[in-house]
């Protein structure tokens, strides 16, 4: 019998396929997941800022919930205990206690009160002191303008002294006419041969004067006084050594309505006035 020849079938080329296509697969999926490694281990930098907040934010999110926890947990032993106590007590220890507990809220309450009086109190004080602080204003006001009055009183004085010094020293007689005189006063001065009379106004110097010289100078001036009103005015004569018959001729025929005032001066003594703020 003839023996046939024939070669035997190989899947060889179709493995080394399918191996070398797996082969190229698991390549590309470690370098893949190589790269996705690489991505992750090495972040962004705005990445890793992101992270550092919200892991910060985290922290303190667990921090804060943890001391709640711990809160909690000393809430609910207090809790317990108390139920505990509350089992265990006898009625007698229960009615004791509810009335600590009343004094004490009764002890808070009044010292609740006190505190409210208090502040009462505080305010009530703040307004007093704010009106003692008007009243010390007002009185550091009154006294700065006293002590202004006085100043202009000191120089006043001073005025008057220097002035007084003055007269002293001087041969002159000085007048002036007080504010407190309703009536106004006319200084007439009396010599031998001639009267002068002088209005004392509220002025350094009289607003003007009348001479009479000449003959029958007492019958001149008792002319001129007819037409002067006694009810409102009156005469201060100043009588100088010379002029004593004159001014008794003048007394003589003056009516006696008229108020009259005498003054015996020098011969050359002089008369002056005063300005109206130095006048007494």
């Amino acid at each position: 019998m003839r023996r046939q020849s024939t070669q035997p079938f190989s899947l060889f080329a179709f493995q080394d396929i399918i191996t070398s296509v797996c082969g190229i697969i698991v390549l590309i999926t470690l370098l893949l997941a190589l790269e996705l490694a690489t991505r992750i281990l090495a972040p962004e930098a705005g990445e890793t800022a992101v992270t550092a907040e919200a892991y910060s934010a985290m922290q303190e999110e667990f921090a804060e919930l943890t001391a709640k926890l711990e809160q909690a947990r000393d809430s609910l032993s207090k809790n317990e205990l108390f139920q505990e106590e509350l089992i265990t007590a006898t009625p007698a220890e229960l009615k004791a206690k509810v009335e600590a507990a009343q004094e004490e809220l009764t002890s808070r309450h009044a010292a609740l009160t006190e505190a409210e009086a208090r502040l009462l109190t505080a305010q009530g004080n703040k307004e007093t002191n704010k009106k003692t602080f008007d009243e010390i204003a007002l009185l550091d006001t009154r006294l700065a303008q006293a002590k202004h009055k006085k100043s202009r009183l000191d120089d006043a004085i001073r005025s008057v002294t220097e002035q007084k010094e003055q007269i002293s020293a001087g041969n002159g007689i000085y007048f002036g006419r007080s504010t407190n005189v309703r009536e106004f006063p006319w200084l007439i001065d009396i010599a031998g041969n001639r009267i002068v009379v002088f209005p004392l106004a509220l002025s350094s110097k009289p607003l003007e004067s009348v001479d009479f010289s000449g003959g029958k100078i007492a019958n001149q001036f008792t002319d001129w006084a007819r037409t002067r009103s006694y009810q409102t005015e009156y005469f201060v004569m100043l009588v100088r050594p010379d002029g004593i018959t004159t001014y008794e001729e003048i007394m003589t025929n003056l009516p006696s309505l008229w108020r009259t005032g005498v003054d015996f001066i020098g011969q050359t003594q002089k008369i002056e006035f005063l300005p109206e703020e130095t006048s007494p």
